[in-house]
């Protein structure tokens, strides 16, 4: 027991980072006094809210409906947009670094002829030099 001692301390603390980040984030952006009359006027309702959202949390991770059973964000149109931006946006950064860039709006693929990246419809995600 003694040897995992140090990764739960370790993830503890790599947690409660995170809690303090997103306490000073909030704070950044509604001040503390402001936040306390909200909570005080709300009664419960941020308690519901907290387990509400806890519980969907855990239902997408142990149930993963997402991963496209539900929802499949390969052959959802609302990406195209952005997909469409972040291409664009990469391929006038390229050309200002090199003249050889390959870029091929069909297949999203955009690069030079020693790399490539694909723009996926929800990220961009990177393939091996050719």
């Amino acid at each position: 027991m003694g040897s995992k001692l140090p990764g739960y301390t370790i993830a503890f603390l790599w947690y409660a980072a995170g809690v303090v980040a997103i306490a000073f984030a909030g704070i950044a952006f509604v001040p503390p006094r402001v936040a306390l009359e909200f909570i005080r006027t709300t009664g419960y309702a941020w308690i519901y809210a907290l387990i509400t959202a806890v519980v969907a949390w855990r239902l997408v991770v142990n149930f993963q409906l997402w991963n496209g059973v539900v929802w499949n964000p390969a052959i959802d149109l609302s990406w195209k947009p952005a997909a469409d931006v972040t291409f664009s946006l990469v391929n006038s950064l390229l050309h200002l670094f090199t003249s050889q860039v390959v870029a091929d709006r069909s297949t999203m693929t955009i690069g030079s002829p020693t790399f490539s990246a694909v723009i996926l419809p929800w990220c961009a995600g990177l393939r091996a030099p050719r």
